[in-house]
């Protein structure tokens, strides 16, 4: 019944952890809700300016429409010059005629007149020709607003739809907001009946007393917890005087555990750790009640998918060897600063495979990853031991 509690409360704190992650991707959404407002109201101030621009185009186009037909009016007017000056040409003509002996000298002034007639006739044409251009040219724009006016109101379509989808996102977010209120409810209502359980496994099976106990210098640190759930932190400078009388529970640090590992025997107190896995608690009579509740390393080895594959990795590793009848070998490993940090898992993993090999043992080379900067020198390292050793 313990261990179901514990496990339920794992389950708790995980399911707390989902609900504060999706409270923080409520906020992410509610956070994209309001980026995607501000957008639509960029796309309708937009539309709005367009809109203007069409109209000041529109505005444009009507004076120019004008402009054409104050041209066009111009134009009939020196057509109308033109046929008149053309009869005074004719009537000079006739007085030229009658008046015979100034002829040549007028009709000198006749022909030029003519021809600055006929000039005249053809470019009142290219202006008519250019007039019916610009028309054309008019009706073109005019239709070019139409169309503009017709995409204004297509795209004004277009924001009010994003609009009312902001609105239908606004109400999912809402929506999970609530879902994630009911969610930290439920977490709330399972904590409280993990709690009940407890209370009721501690009421079921009342002990003297369950311990954690952790090393701060040289003394013990000790976590008490009795039978009336009352919990208090004792310092014990000499271990042969600890209080405890029921179980051991930790630490997971192999450091933080080897000095309470020893000192269980003595006390007859069971010791349960799912750490210590070094190979180095494998001797039964330094820690006889010690029992590793996640197994050691040269027991198994871990797969990526979760399962536990229980394989004495080093005579694995010593029958590929000898099958393929390798002779440098060598064993590469991270190692960190012992008298900072102690001893890497790397090394107590590798431990243990090195005992395997009796006759031949490997060479050992290890690197930290704060100043290791060539690793093929690391590996040719292992061809010069063998070379010096041979």
């Amino acid at each position: 019944m313990f261990v179901l509690v514990v496990l339920m409360f794992v389950l708790v704190v995980l399911m707390f952890v989902l609900v504060v992650l999706m409270f923080v991707l409520v906020v992410l959404m509610f956070v994209l809700v309001v980026l995607m407002f501000v957008f639509v109201v960029l796309m309708f101030v937009l539309v709005v300016l367009m809109f203007v621009l069409v109209v000041l185009m529109f505005v444009l186009v009507v004076l120019m429409f004008v402009l054409v037909v104050l041209m066009f009016v111009l134009v009939v007017l020196m057509f109308v010059l033109v046929v008149l000056m053309f009869v005074l040409v004719v009537l000079m003509f006739v007085l030229v005629v009658l008046m015979f002996v100034l002829v040549v000298l007028m009709f000198v002034l006749v022909v030029l007149m003519f021809v600055l007639v006929v000039l005249m006739f053809v470019l009142v044409v290219l202006m008519f020709v250019l007039v019916v251009l610009m028309f054309v040219l008019v009706v073109l724009m005019f239709v070019l607003v139409v169309l503009m006016f017709v995409l204004v109101v297509l795209m004004f379509v277009l924001v009010v739809l994003m609009f009312v989808l902001v609105v239908l996102m606004f109400v999912l977010v809402v929506l999970m907001f609530v879902l994630v209120v009911l969610m930290f409810v439920l977490v709330v209502l399972m904590f409280v009946l993990v709690v009940l359980m407890f209370v009721l496994v501690v009421l079921m099976f009342p002990t003297k007393g369950v311990i954690y106990c952790g090393q701060m210098g040289r003394l013990l640190m000790v976590k008490i917890t009795d039978e009336k759930l009352t919990t208090k932190i004792i310092l014990i400078p000499d271990p042969f005087s600890c209080p405890v009388t029921d179980v051991f529970l930790g630490s997971v640090d192999d450091y933080v555990l080897a000095p309470v590992a020893r000192f269980s025997g003595a006390w007859d107190v069971p010791l349960l750790t799912p750490g210590g896995q070094p190979s180095a608690f494998d001797i039964r009579k330094d820690y006889p009640l010690l029992t590793r509740l996640k197994g050691y390393y040269t027991e198994y080895i871990f797969h990526p998918l979760l399962l536990f594959f229980y394989i004495e990795v080093g005579r694995l590793l010593w029958s590929v060897v000898n099958h393929w009848g390798w002779e440098v070998l060598g064993l590469l490993y991270e190692e960190n600063d012992e008298k900072e940090d102690g001893h890497s898992v790397c090394h107590f993993t590798l431990a243990s495979i090195y005992e395997t090999f009796n006759n031949t043992k490997p060479h050992l080379e290890k690197f930290n990853c704060k100043s290791i900067t060539n690793f093929t020198q690391l590996i040719l390292n292992f061809q010069d031991k063998d070379t010096s050793e041979s």
